[in-house]
């Protein structure tokens, strides 16, 4: 007799759909799969187009407290020192205003000999003084010189006519570019202070060569300091240059001691006072040599009483010079 097997409700559903469990859960596990297919494909979606709202700012209780802050506009700086040119950072001031006719003492070749050199510094005038640049000790006696209330010239060697003369060290020279010129004078004056300007020893050819004179010039016009011409040649193009340049600059009249006899340094001492009553100033270079120093010194105190006002350099050319 065969025994009877009992299905399950849920197995008779199978047989009737003729479905085998096998079956069914193969497909079970295909719908899954498609599901979660589905799912990824629609989040890629959702992330790529997604834009995020703008953030609004966080705003505290006491943000309504605060007042604005004003800009207010910030001041100009003042000028240094270092905005100031040399000429008008080391040029001797005057108490009172200078009257014409004024006449401008320079004494050149100061610094090697010492001793008179000194002498010159104690004389109680605004003298104006030129240090040859080949002098001892030269930053040192340029300090003394200006504590004594002394005006400052460099006195630059540049080249004479003549090819034999000494000049005691470096100078400038026809002979070479005007680059070179200018590095030259650059070794002798850069590392020196105290000083409005320079002028010129002997010269005679350098200072008739209009392009090195341009070259120079211009160096000193964008160094802000003066040239004084001291007139060894009349070729000289200087003022012509000078005046193009717009820059500061004088011109000697005077040789107080061409010769060394004390009876023609006193009779260019009285043309000096000629041109300054004729034109309202003039120009006068000397050098520290006893007799030139023993007639300044008298001439300095007689001076007043003739009318003549002595002055720095610089004040001839802040009044006549700086075209």
């Amino acid at each position: 007799m065969k025994k009877t097997v009992r299905k399950s409700g849920l197995r008779k559903v199978f047989d009737t759909l003729g479905l085998s469990p096998a079956i069914l859960f193969f497909s079970l596990i295909s719908l899954l799969a498609f599901g979660t297919l589905i799912s990824l494909l629609l989040t890629r979606d959702m992330v790529e187009h997604y834009e995020p709202e703008p953030q609004k700012p966080i705003v505290r209780y006491y943000d309504h407290m605060a007042e604005p802050v004003e800009e207010k506009p910030q001041p100009k700086p003042k000028p240094t020192p270092t905005d100031i040119t040399p000429f008008e950072r080391f040029r001797l001031r005057l108490a009172n205003t200078p009257k014409p006719p004024m006449v401008a003492i320079i004494i050149d070749d100061m610094g090697e000999n010492m001793i008179n050199s000194q002498k010159i510094l104690e004389l109680d005038a605004p003298l104006t003084v030129a240090f040859l640049t080949s002098a001892p000790n030269l930053q040192a006696q340029i300090d003394n010189a200006r504590a004594r209330h002394k005006e400052v010239l460099l006195h630059v060697p540049m080249e004479a006519l003549s090819d034999t003369y000494n000049y005691g060290g470096p100078h400038l020279s026809t002979r070479k570019s005007a680059s070179d010129n200018i590095r030259t004078l650059r070794r002798m004056t850069d590392h020196l202070t105290g000083f409005i300007g320079i002028n010129n020893h002997m010269g005679s050819r350098f200072t008739a060569d209009r392009s090195q004179m341009f070259s120079l010039l211009e160096h000193l016009h964008k160094n802000g300091l003066a040239f004084v011409d001291s007139l060894t040649t009349s070729n000289t193009p200087s003022a012509r240059l000078a005046v193009r340049l717009n820059m500061k600059f004088a011109i000697r009249d005077v040789f107080l001691d061409d010769s060394n006899e004390p009876e023609k340094i006193a009779a260019a001492f009285d043309a000096l006072e000629t041109i300054a009553r004729k034109r309202g100033y003039a120009v006068a270079i000397g050098h520290p040599r006893p007799n030139t120093i023993a007639i300044l010194k008298d001439w300095l105190k007689k001076a007043p009483g003739r009318g003549i006002t002595v002055v720095p350099v610089s004040h001839i050319i802040m009044r006549y010079g700086d075209n």
